[in-house]
């Protein structure tokens, strides 16, 4: 990508100007932009669509569940592959440890690997209890995934394996929303996979620590980390932050909607 020249042109009065997030830091750099730093913000990257897919009820036990039922999304075109759609209300135990189960097709039993958790899959489940696991085959949690799952206590993600468990990238708006996640452990432990939160991700939770100790880029998000209408860590105690080392530090302390986190920042 090109950066445009003669942004004393273009930037006037109270205009923001929005960047990909990739070349936020080139901008904010750029002659003749450097002086415009408060000005330059991200650009949200869009959100992709779920996948349109095959949907089939199953039982709760085959994804190491107890009661309910859960509809998922499966494609021929993607074979071994599928997305937790939608659980039933019911639902009371999910195992996602190893993400992965053995689906009945007309052909036989094939092992089927969950790459994905759908918007409101768990909305509301509020018999669904515990810690959970997520295995490092799923890439996304899509928005209001567990969102007012309010008896979930803890969370854990588990650290890229293969090429093809590359672990959690996305983590859309309102994901863990009104659980008591932290509520035990006060510390959130993210993967160096994690790229993107979304608004109100982690609103209410318990936590006061955030490591991102693991991580060697800045993660993307779309706001002020404690705004409380958008910023993914809403209402929640969070007073640090640890990161890898110094540089990290500074590469955070440079962003524009992380730099509101400075004072929390330690390695």
């Amino acid at each position: 990508m090109r950066i445009l020249k003669y942004a004393k042109d273009i930037v006037t009065g109270s205009t923001l100007v929005y960047v990909p997030t990739n070349f936020l830091n080139e901008y904010k750099t750029a002659e003749g932009w450097k002086d415009l730093d408060s000005k330059i913000i991200v650009k949200p990257d869009p959100i992709p669509p779920q996948p349109e897919w095959a949907k089939k009820t199953i039982n709760a036990q085959i994804i190491h569940g107890s009661y309910g039922t859960i509809d998922i999304l499966y494609s021929d075109n993607q074979p071994g592959k599928c997305w937790l759609l939608k659980a039933s209300s019911d639902f009371t135990a999910v195992d996602l440890t190893f993400g992965k189960f053995t689906m009945n097709t007309s052909t036989g039993s094939q092992e089927m690997q969950i790459v994905g958790i759908c918007d409101e899959c768990f909305k509301d489940c509020k018999n669904l209890r515990g810690w959970i696991q997520f295995s490092p085959s799923v890439k996304e949690i899509r928005k209001d995934a567990f969102n007012g799952c309010s008896n979930i206590v803890s969370i854990e993600f588990k650290n890229p394996t293969t090429a093809f468990n590359q672990g959690i990238q996305d983590i859309y708006a309102n994901a863990f929303k009104g659980t008591k996640v932290n509520s035990y452990i006060r510390t959130q432990k993210l993967p160096k996979s994690i790229k993107h939160i979304g608004n109100n991700a982690f609103e209410n939770s318990f936590m006061e620590t955030l490591d991102l100790s693991a991580l060697d880029h800045v993660i993307s998000i779309n706001s002020n980390p404690f705004d409380p209408n958008n910023g993914f860590l809403a209402n929640t105690k969070v007073s640090k932050i640890l990161l890898r080392d110094q540089e990290m530090i500074d590469k955070y302390t440079s962003n524009a909607y992380w730099t509101f986190c400075k004072d929390l920042f330690a390695c």
